[in-house]
């Protein structure tokens, strides 16, 4: 029987100064199962072998994995913690995401090679998740797609660390529990509905309406009051939103991907409630790789609705939902319209959220320049972004919902 660590002795010979309450909680019940360090199977020798077969990892990825592997074989310590991580993170079908976003610092145990353990942590669900497949009868090539984000970023952690690791983990850990798929171009979750917006589609045209929801503050422009930690105390105002009876009364329709002021009322009856806070949704994704053209974004999105009606008939949503960099409504004003950016757009009812300019500057020059006048102009799209930044603006991100029957029905004649 092999010695089971409390949950303070294994950090104490781990040497970690600081961990979040997250990381003790279940410790006791992952202990009770724990194998002893030389009978775990995804710390055996072969097991990255098996589960690169669909990674499809390079030489120095594994030369890497196996340097953090011996590493945390050797220790009593990181192998029962490990153990916790696999049993907590794929285990359990609920878990907290504070552990997540607050993932340990192991650099005193594990030294540059500390990024690896979250990758030997991760590979262990990989088992799980590829049986979790074949019992769908999803295609493989579904599975190996989706976890070429791995790989995404692997590289990204190796730019800016010098050595490979993982730490988007919040982010991986649906590709890991089968709540994302890669379709195509893009990528596509599960997910609740967590905006404070509204829409209803008239039950005979199929007009839509995007209301804002109760008690929403807007700046006079129609952003949302706070965007880009900006405040309008004089001409903003709060959004209203009551449903008495029969009777939907708004002071706020959103159009064009912004807010306007205006009072209006519509008769409930006529109208369907198709999008809430709360409501189930399909998030999209935009991984990084090909361009964003907008057949293949229309493919993605027709593979998208035929593989959730075939593989999870059960899960009834009524749109697509994005929240992007990409859905900013001013790169429709600095783009030209055949731009492949602002085709995607226009593939979605676009709404404001709360936001600011890091998504952007991170993902079209790596960070915020600074000096943005003498930042790289080398593209059309830095261009355009240093140029409406020098004139006095600045950059959000943005929102935005496709309806999926009234999408299929507008697209299934046309030619992708």
């Amino acid at each position: 029987m092999c010695k089971i660590l409390r949950f303070g002795q294994m950090v104490e010979q781990l040497g970690v100064s600081d961990i979040h309450p997250a990381w003790e909680k279940d410790w006791t019940i992952s202990q009770a199962t724990y194998p002893g360090r030389k009978n775990i199977p995804f710390l055996a020798s072969g097991f990255f072998e098996q589960v690169n077969h669909d990674l499809k990892l390079s030489d120095l990825v594994k030369e890497a994995y196996d340097i953090a592997l011996n590493i945390v074989n050797e220790s009593e310590a990181l192998s029962a913690l490990a153990w916790h991580c696999h049993t907590v993170l794929f285990e359990q079908e609920d878990f907290h995401y504070e552990l997540l976003k607050n993932w340990i610092d192991l650099e005193a145990a594990m030294g540059e090679h500390k990024g690896m353990f979250a990758m030997l942590v991760f590979c262990s669900a990989i088992p799980k998740l590829k049986d979790f497949y074949q019992r769908k009868g999803i295609p493989n090539d579904i599975f190996v797609d989706t976890l070429h984000d791995v790989q995404i970023w692997l590289d990204h952690y190796k730019y800016e660390y010098g050595v490979w690791g993982l730490k988007e983990l919040s982010w991986l850990i649906a590709h890991f529990k089968g709540k994302l798929f890669t379709l195509g171009r893009l990528q596509f979750a599960f997910c609740n509905f967590y905006n404070d917006v509204e829409v209803f589609r008239k039950y005979d045209t199929g007009e839509l309406m995007t209301l804002a929801g109760h008690g929403a503050r807007f700046r006079a422009d129609g952003m949302v009051d706070g965007t880009n930690g900006i405040f309008d105390e004089q001409k903003g105002w709060m959004s209203s939103l009551i449903i008495d009876d029969d009777l939907i009364r708004t002071n706020t329709v959103i159009r064009n991907g912004a807010a306007q002021y205006d009072e209006k009322a519509f008769n409930l009856k006529q109208w369907q409630c198709i999008l809430h806070k709360g409501a189930r949704i399909i998030d999209v994704h935009i991984p990084e790789g090909s361009k964003l053209q907008e057949a293949l974004c229309s493919d993605s999105l027709f593979k998208a609705s035929a593989f959730f009606e075939t593989y999870f008939p059960d899960y009834h949503y009524h749109v697509f939902g994005c929240n992007a960099w990409l859905l900013n409504p001013q790169l429709q004003k600095i783009l030209p319209q055949n731009s492949n950016i602002v085709k995607f757009q226009k593939l979605f009812q676009l709404f404001p959220i709360l936001g600011n300019n890091k998504q952007t500057f991170d993902k079209v020059f790596g960070g915020k320049p600074k000096d943005i006048a003498n930042a790289p102009q080398d593209s059309h799209l830095r261009k355009a972004i240093v140029q409406h930044v020098l004139a006095g603006n600045d950059m959000h991100n943005g929102a935005g919902y496709i309806v999926k029957g009234d999408w299929i029905r507008n697209n299934e004649n046309d030619e992708i």
